[in-house]
């Protein structure tokens, strides 16, 4: 490879020869940037948005070819017959999910720091692995492992993993299942495993494309899309960055670009709330005081009711949900939000009898802490949108049955906070699984755990159930449209570095909000 030198050129101590030397350096400085910085951002981002959005080209079919037929429906709550939209059933050993690797997933490469996670997460910690037979999982003895190590990365002291479909697999409305192995073996707090739903216009990790987003399902223009929400004692979000009141200006067009803060701001719908709403179909803790491990199933919702206490008679908690065995039990979760959210969610809470613990975690009945395969549970999730045609609601079960049931009414106005009704999501839902350990999120006893390592979650298989009716599977649906914000905004989802949206240099849209109390 040869090498330019300005300075071998014959002529360089002339005027002429200096400004073409100058001329040759900032092009040379410009493609290094643009070569090391600006392309890699860009390509990263347009490779997703542009492959991964349309399901017609995937390599292969939504439907896992290894799903056995006879799961393939599956009646809902309301009594409506579903239809499989999407499955996995990870039988493949050894796949990789670094970027690029997968049509449906991705195993990011970040530190999550917006919950002070302990340990870092790398794509080398998410694989799929055969397992014995005998096990409890269906088809072909596969499972998807996210494995949890004692390797430090930096400040990190525990290496783990991510698996998002983030751009690749987004749903509105439906069933999604799991039939999960929790790591450990039950006995000790620390392990935080994780299956959610986030809103395509946000991306875990990536702080800047949650801010002003997570965890707002709202669509009016009220006290409830101001920063604060007007009170800082009550919350301590930015606003909702793409609300649903009017822009100051009457075009959205490319003029309006966010590529400066200068500008006004780019909205993907306007004059409809936009957000990042959660839904966390089951996250693993720990009771201390208790000894038992618990399973927390959670909505997040933003604005807030006043003091976060949401409207009681939109939600419940089966009568029957003691079970007659004794394996679990499940009450309203004392945990209502902080100033980040408000949270609607119930708590079950597992008997720490051995023989029911190692039906649950694959190392409870280990006595040399290795791991037995035979441990899979259940746990889903089924919700269905105002944009369904039916009163909206989100329930919750674990092994078929139903912990938690929420409604519309839940989510109501709430005069005391000036906000209006918050929304079942309709935003286009990706899925997130992965393994944390946080000392935000529950104690962490490390002397415990660490004897524990390595340690691992395992998923047999995740399906997406639909109503016949209304299949939607696309991260870019016509009502919900995240495509072009997201190829706009090309900074933010590719550079997990920047915590929030005003240090991507992206403009906030604009609003006209002179009537809105």
């Amino acid at each position: 490879m040869q090498y330019l030198s300005v300075r071998s050129v014959s002529c360089y101590k002339s005027w002429h020869c200096r400004r073409l030397n100058v001329i040759v350096i900032a092009v040379i400085l410009t493609s290094v940037v643009i070569g090391l910085v600006i392309w890699p951002i860009v390509t990263r981002v347009s490779a997703v948005a542009n492959s991964n959005s349309d399901n017609a080209a995937r390599s292969r079919p939504l439907i896992d070819p290894d799903t056995p037929d006879s799961v393939k429906h599956k009646i809902s709550a309301d009594g409506a017959e579903y239809v499989l939209a999407f499955s996995d059933e990870f039988n493949t050993p050894n796949r990789s999910f670094h970027p690029g690797s997968d049509p449906y997933w991705t195993a990011v490469d970040l530190y999550y720091w917006g919950t002070e996670d302990l340990e870092y997460y790398k794509p080398t910690h998410v694989t799929t692995v055969a397992l014995p037979s005998g096990n409890k999982g269906e088809g072909k003895n596969g499972a998807l492992e996210i494995k949890i190590t004692k390797d430090r990365v930096g400040d990190q002291a525990y290496t783990s993993g991510m698996l998002q479909s983030w751009n690749q697999f987004c749903f509105q409305g439906g069933i999604v299942e799991l039939s999960v192995s929790l790591p450990g073996s039950g006995t000790a707090a620390g392990f935080w495993p994780a299956a959610w739903l986030l809103g395509n216009l946000g991306r875990a990790g990536y702080g800047a494309t949650t801010d002003g987003t997570w965890p707002y399902s709202y669509s009016s223009c009220d006290a409830g899309v101001l920063p604060n929400q007007s009170d800082p004692l009550l919350s301590s979000l930015p606003g909702q960055r793409l609300n649903s009141c009017p822009l100051q200006r009457s075009s959205n067009s490319a003029l309006d670009d966010a590529d400066s803060s200068e500008g006004h701001g780019y909205h993907p719908s306007p004059g409809k709330g936009r957000g990042a709403p959660e839904i966390d179909i089951f996250e693993g803790s720990f009771d201390t005081d208790r000894r038992s491990p618990t399973i927390a199933q959670s909505l997040q919702a933003a604005p807030f009711n006043f003091n976060r206490l949401a409207n009681a008679s939109g939600f419940r908690i089966p009568s029957n949900i003691a079970e007659t065995n004794g394996t679990m039990s499940t009450t309203f979760n004392r945990f209502m939000g902080s100033k980040l959210q408000q949270t609607i969610s119930a708590l079950t809470t597992l008997n720490n009898d051995p023989h029911i613990l190692a039906s649950f975690y694959n190392k409870a009945n280990r006595s040399d802490h290795g791991t037995d395969s035979t441990a899979f549970q259940t746990f889903a999730m089924e919700y269905s949108p105002k944009t369904a045609g039916n009163d909206s609601h989100v329930r919750w079960s674990i092994n078929s049955t139903m912990t938690m049931h929420i409604d519309s009414s839940a989510l109501g106005p709430d005069r005391d906070s000036h906000v209006g009704q918050r929304l079942v999501p309709e935003e286009p839902m990706s899925i997130i699984l992965n393994l944390a350990i946080s000392r935000t999120f529950g104690a962490v006893e490390t002397e415990l755990i660490d004897a524990e390592l390595p340690a691992a979650m395992y998923v047999d298989y995740i399906r997406v159930y639909q109503h016949p009716d209304r299949i939607k599977t696309s991260c870019d649906p016509p009502d919900y449209p995240t495509k072009e914000y997201i190829e706009r905004h090309a900074k933010a989802y590719a550079d997990p570095s920047r915590h929030t949206w005003n240090q991507t240099g992206y403009a906030w849209p604009e609003y006209t909000m002179s009537n809105i109390y």
